[in-house]
């Protein structure tokens, strides 16, 4: 297995303080006009979950990657239960996993989303009524482990100033898909880890 050099919270937020204004603002034509940009987001999102030790630091790097980087307030990661043949809240950020109104909600894309093997939208960023704080859009990312959708990771709701999703978006999308689940799962594989089924910004 190939050893990647880490990246510390320092360095990361190093790269957050220089990009931020341009990732989370309405960036559409400012991100694809900087050819190099896309490289820098994904390398930085790529490293950020590398140097997770664990599950619980996996978790956070996803919370830092989607907050920063793609402008996500809230997110709830569901795990297939194969014994139940449902997905299952394994954790979340920003809203209560186990409210069983959003669960029921978030089911169906979910399994369309791992049915289709890649990321799934729903609504439309530019959609929004204005006067609105959030947009009206939901993100499903399919998390792979070995090849297999193991959960998928559900962001529901954007920071009000992100007007769309654009090219760099969708590496960072692919990114949290194939790089998140061999440290989410690789220690782990029956039970989420402790006190992670709720966390509140």
């Amino acid at each position: 297995m190939a050893r990647h050099s880490r990246i510390t919270h320092k360095e990361f937020k190093s790269f957050l303080d220089d990009s931020t204004r341009a990732l989370l603002t309405n960036c559409c034509g400012n991100r694809s006009k900087t050819a190099d940009l896309a490289d820098t987001v994904t390398e930085a999102a790529k490293k950020r979950l590398r140097e997770s030790r664990d599950a619980a630091e996996a978790l956070e790097a996803i919370r830092e990657i989607a907050s920063n980087l793609l402008g996500c307030e809230t997110m709830l990661l569901l795990r297939f239960d194969r014994k139940m043949d449902a997905y299952c809240p394994f954790w979340s950020f920003g809203v209560a996993a186990e409210k069983r109104s959003l669960i029921k909600a978030l089911e169906e894309p979910a399994s369309y989303c791992a049915a289709l093997g890649s990321t799934y939208i729903i609504g439309d960023l530019e959609d929004q009524n204005p006067s609105k704080h959030h947009p009206k859009v939901a993100v499903f990312v399919p998390i792979r482990h070995y090849g297999e959708i193991e959960a998928v990771l559900a962001l529901l709701q954007f920071l009000p100033q992100k007007l769309g999703l654009d090219k760099i978006d969708n590496e960072v999308f692919r990114v949290l898909s194939e790089e998140a689940g061999s440290k989410l799962f690789c220690q782990t594989p029956a039970a989420p880890p402790a006190n992670s089924l709720e966390r509140k910004s």
